[in-house]
Formats: structure tokens, sequence, C-alpha cells
């Protein structure tokens, strides 16, 4: 294959051919020596990053669910009962640093596995079978925002902090703190402190942003 040569490097050649040989090949060799060093930090970049894929898939899935199985028992007048199956042997986990998405046409049963997963599946109804595991923390955002319109942030996320520890959800950690040390540090973590004052708000009240809303639920 011919090599197309650019007018720059027709220039640069040119005046490359002018210089003097006691300036000609010591330049020569330092650029060699600067091309050689750019090559080597490039590959302890390529390295590095390869490097941190392998610990991230080293490392223990924090959430795995295997053979899911969901079922609603459904009564009509012709028949005494009906079982829909929602969910059938649906197994999967989800690593830390990785993005997991649930794709799939409406009505597939997206949302009703992440209700699963979550455990909230509501209804007597409803069956749910399948081994879960969860490592650490997690936080569940609800497709619909279910809030007190008319409570401030601060007064939402206090009211969450009140709840989990009458249900000695809190952390450990969180157990000898204040309430409102908690909401304090909860408001500063999500970045909410702005709109510490601000309802929460609806769809006939104004309240804080849709990213703010979605912030104080993961609080």
């Amino acid at each position: 294959e011919n090599m197309v040569v650019g007018p720059a490097f027709l220039l640069g050649t040119a005046i490359y051919a002018t210089f003097p040989s006691k300036i000609k090949y010591p330049l020569l060799a330092s650029v060699a020596v600067a091309k050689n060093i750019l090559l080597k930090k490039k590959k302890k970049k390529t390295k590095k990053k390869t490097k941190q894929n392998e610990l991230i898939d080293e490392q223990l899935p924090v959430l795995r669910w295997k053979n899911i199985h969901l079922s609603m028992h459904k009564k009509t007048q012709k028949t005494p009962s009906k079982t829909i199956q929602i969910l059938s042997e649906i197994s999967g986990e989800a690593h830390v640093g990785r993005l997991f998405a649930i794709v799939g046409p409406s009505g597939s049963g997206k949302t009703s596995l992440l209700n699963a997963l979550a455990e909230r599946v509501p209804g007597k109804n409803v069956q749910l079978s399948g081994l879960l595991r969860r490592e650490g923390r997690m936080s569940y955002v609800e497709q619909e925002d279910a809030f007190f319109a008319q409570l401030t942030v601060k007064e939402t996320l206090l009211f969450a902090v009140k709840l989990a520890r009458s249900k000695n959800e809190l952390a450990i950690s969180d157990v000898v703190l204040q309430d409102e040390e908690i909401c304090s540090r909860l408001m500063t973590d999500l970045g909410l402190m702005k709109c510490a004052e601000t309802k929460v708000g609806d769809a006939k009240t104004r309240g804080c942003s849709g990213g703010g809303e979605k912030r104080v639920l993961l609080g």
C-alpha cells in the first residue's frame, strides 16, 4: 500500500534536512526516546485498566437471584381460581462497579422482577419463590414516587429516620446518633442541603426537582 504523506510531514522533513549534523542526530535520538516513553505510559494505562476490570470481575456479586417464580391466583366469575404466571425461572446477579439493565417490552415483567428482588410483593394471592442473596446495604427507587407532598425534604428524611429506628433498621454506627444528625448527614451525602426546607411537592404542589425527589427516595 502507498503511504499518504501530508504537507506537515513534508515541511518538517524539509526543515530537518537543513539542520547541521551536530543538531540533527541528537534531535533524532531525543524524538526516539520521547516516543518510547509515550509508548510505555500508554502500556501502563492499558494494564491498569485491565487490572481494574479483573478486580471488578473477581468481586462477589452484591445481589444474586436464582429460579425466581412469581405467580398470582385470580378468581373470576367463570372459573373459581386461575393462576397467572408472571415470572418463571429467572436467575441472575449484579456486581459492584457494573451497570446492570433489565430490558424488555412493556408488560414483560421488568417491574415485577424488581419488586420481587426487593421483596415488595403485595397481596395474599401472590406467591413468590426462589433463592435471593443480598450483600451490603441497598436502596430501591420505585417507578412511582410516594411522598407526602406538603412535607419538606428535611421533614421527609427525618420521618424516614424515625421510622427506621422504630423498626430497628438503622445501621449499627447510626444507633448512637441523634435523628437530626443522621438526617443532616443524609442530606449532605445526597446533595440536598440547598433544598432542605423546600416542599417535596407533587403534580399539584410545586416542590423540588425530579432529580431531587429521586435522591430523597435513596435516603
